[in-house]
């Protein structure tokens, strides 16, 4: 892939010097390239003006990147639903694992897990590399290849590429700390960057460190009064024609549900108000609790947000060491580590039927 970005403006009926030529890609072998691909750069100084914290913000900056599919926000249910510190590349919504991710010019691996995607009609096993695994504080530069390059990188790059450039040269010491916290939520955010490279050897070799440490608590749903109550009719008036579909509560309860036959029972514990019934029609008794006929308790929905965190709590450790050596004959020697541990805690909500059939 020959991409060439201009640093500095270049007008073809001037003389002024161009600062730096920066060729985007590889050059391999049998691939054959009739002309410039289109790439997008997103530089350090615009990464800063947005106030880039994590891997999943890097994605929300670029344009071309279709919907994050598998990030902690998707709790639609199923294998999905627990993603944890996951964050997807989704190039023009092509699909998640069709846009190929580098890292200084050099594939990343992919993050494992038991994400399914719709594809042609059924769910199909996926994989994406996880973007919370990138350093940002340490980037210099993201370049993303809006197009197809699959005949120079493979099949994973059907829908582009990013490649993101971490800074190999830095030179100082910056420490940054961010701390956060919400007038009607008890949640605080804390977030320490540290990026520190120095050079040696006469110059000829530096070395970096960029390290990324969160600290965030969840955030509870029913700690904010927009998200308490999942039964929305009540942002509607009652003749409104769309009232009904607003009633966005589980006609499951939060106890476990059995099967005898093509009758469902609630299992309600025995300080339930619902085991004081006198039906024997309705009730079974349990001793330690009753079941409940569900078809005589239809009107009774549960709200799943008194019991839904809307965030998880989050723990994250990024750090990545840099060290390159200009040797005598002009060939640069490289050596990378980087090293991710996250860890994350989240209450979804009850899920469906729980228990066994009768």
């Amino acid at each position: 892939l020959i991409t060439l970005s201009l640093l500095s403006s270049l007008n073809l009926f001037s003389t002024e010097e161009v600062e730096e030529i920066i060729v985007t890609g590889s050059q391999i072998k049998g691939a054959k390239i009739t002309g410039a691909l289109p790439v997008s750069i997103l530089s350090n100084e615009q990464l800063e003006a947005f106030g880039i914290d994590s891997g999943d913000e890097l994605l929300d900056t670029i344009a071309e990147n279709g919907m994050n599919q598998f990030n902690e926000q998707e709790w639609n249910g199923g294998v999905n639903a627990s993603r944890g510190d996951v964050g997807a590349f989704n190039l023009r919504s092509v699909g998640v694992g069709d846009t190929l991710v580098l890292l200084n010019g050099r594939r990343v691996i992919m993050s494992p897990g038991y994400q399914t995607e719709a594809v042609g009609g059924s769910f199909v096993p996926v994989s994406t590399v996880n973007s919370n695994t990138i350093p940002v504080y340490g980037v210099e530069r993201t370049e993303i290849l809006k197009d197809g390059a699959s005949a120079i990188y493979g099949a994973d790059a059907v829908a582009g590429v990013v490649n993101t450039v971490l800074q190999n040269d830095f030179e100082g010491l910056t420490v940054r700390f961010k701390g956060s916290g919400y007038e009607t939520i008890d949640a605080q955010d804390f977030q320490l960057n540290l990026k520190f490279g120095t050079d040696f050897n006469e110059g000829k070799s530096n070395i970096g460190v960029f390290a990324d440490l969160t600290d965030r608590d969840n955030i509870k749903a029913k700690e904010d009064p927009r998200w308490a109550n999942s039964d929305l009719r009540h942002r509607l008036p009652s003749d409104n024609p769309w009232y009904s579909k607003f009633r966005n509560s589980s006609v499951y309860s939060v106890y476990g549900t059995w099967f005898q036959g093509s009758n469902q029972f609630i299992n309600y514990p025995i300080s339930n108000s619902r085991c004081e019934a006198s039906s024997a029609i309705d009730i079974i008794d349990t001793n330690n609790g009753c079941l409940v006929d569900r078809s005589g308790s239809s009107g009774v929905r549960t709200n799943l947000n008194e019991y839904r965190d809307v965030r998880a709590e989050l723990d994250r450790v990024n750090m990545f060491v840099f060290l390159n050596h200009e040797m005598n004959t002009g060939n640069e020697a490289f050596f990378e580590l980087g090293y991710y541990d996250s860890e994350t805690n989240r209450t979804l909500y009850p899920e469906a039927t729980l228990g066994g059939s009768a």
